[in-house]
């Protein structure tokens, strides 16, 4: 399993506000991952940033998408940042620059628009995105904010146990952790590019109400909620219908946790659902039919007072079905078993 993410550039004086991951743990086996990136350029009029994420399969268009139309939208933008929002404005009236963003506490942020194959690469070497931003326009404020998801086949930061009744997902989530660096950090550390300082790390989870939160970190646990399935389902816009997606009222929960001024973060949750599968059914039936025919035994000693005939020979043919249906049951019972520990 892949749990880690790094921001690294080569730049100095480069600085991430905030950083934003939301996971998506959808029904429909569908695993959606935002990262959202709130960076201090100061005076820098380009970035040459380092994304390393937790990914298996290779990133194109069918995988990724960038979220900035979907954070510019005015209702948008006050629902996802939660917080007034004065006026957002085009760069020269053209949006493909970018859209300043000023809030009512001040605060500005210019959200700039990414494009595969434009000013974002994956690098399948390092299995990273490469973000190469020109920001030479004077109206793009100091602070840039860049938002996209990447949708996987499996779910990043986590991996599943698999019991006979119930199933379990555990997060771990790990943001520019040195100590466990893989080889293409250290691969790009080489190259004279570093971690970028994190402020603030942001790192939302998103799941079915149909499971248990067992276990998170209290000391970085901001608030559990229910998912607001009207903004959200407008946040989400044209992506709901593309990836399947259907969120109903009171259908999902909201994992919200955070820390701030550290070198690096983690965030480790566990989540778990009961369920009735058809290991459970199986066993049961097992269960009923060997009971059966342990009482059909007792029933043959006393079927015949010759008992110079076999025992075997007393068994009638029924008895035989259910006996290979039940050696099929626990069968199936063991596979199952065996394929919920791979």
């Amino acid at each position: 399993m892949e749990n880690f993410v790094y921001a690294l550039g080569k730049q100095e004086n480069l600085k991430i506000e905030r950083f934003h991951i939301c996971t998506w743990l959808l029904k429909k086996e569908t695993f959606i991952t935002e990262y959202g990136l709130e960076i201090n350029r100061g005076a820098l009029k380009s970035l040459d940033i380092q994304i390393v994420l937790p990914i298996t399969e290779d990133i194109t268009n069918s995988n990724f998408r960038c979220l900035f139309e979907n954070i510019t939208n005015t209702k948008n933008c006050r629902f996802i940042f939660n917080s007034d929002i004065e006026r957002i404005s085009p760069i020269n009236g053209n949006p493909s620059f970018g859209s300043r963003i000023e809030f009512k506490n001040d605060r500005k942020i210019t959200a700039i628009p990414l494009s595969l194959g434009d000013n974002v690469n994956y690098d399948d070497k390092h299995k990273s995105i490469h973000l190469e931003l020109d920001l030479s326009d004077d109206q793009i404020s100091e602070t840039i904010y860049v938002r996209f998801y990447i949708k996987t086949s499996k779910p990043s930061f986590a991996f599943e146990v698999k019991e006979i009744t119930r199933k379990k997902i555990i997060y771990d989530v790990r943001v520019n952790e040195c100590r466990t660096a893989p080889d293409t950090v250290i691969n790009l550390q080489s190259r004279q590019y570093k971690t970028i300082p994190i402020t603030k790390c942001f790192c939302f989870h998103i799941i079915p109400n149909s499971y248990n939160i067992e276990f998170v970190e209290s000391e970085k646990l901001k608030t559990i909620r229910s998912l607001e399935q009207a903004g959200f389902s407008n946040y989400l816009g044209d992506i709901a219908s593309k990836e399947n997606i259907t969120l109903k009222e009171h259908e999902f929960n909201i994992v919200f946790c955070k820390k701030d001024n550290l070198q690096n973060y983690s965030f480790f949750s566990v989540f778990s659902k009961e369920f009735i599968g058809d290991s459970q059914i199986t066993l049961a039936l097992a269960a009923n039919i060997l009971c059966g025919l342990l009482f059909a035994a007792g029933g043959l000693h006393k079927q015949t007072s010759d008992f110079t005939i076999p025992y075997i020979s007393r068994i009638s043919t029924e008895h035989w079905i259910a006996l290979g249906i039940l050696i099929v049951m626990i069968v199936y019972l063991i596979a199952q078993i065996l394929k919920s520990k791979k």
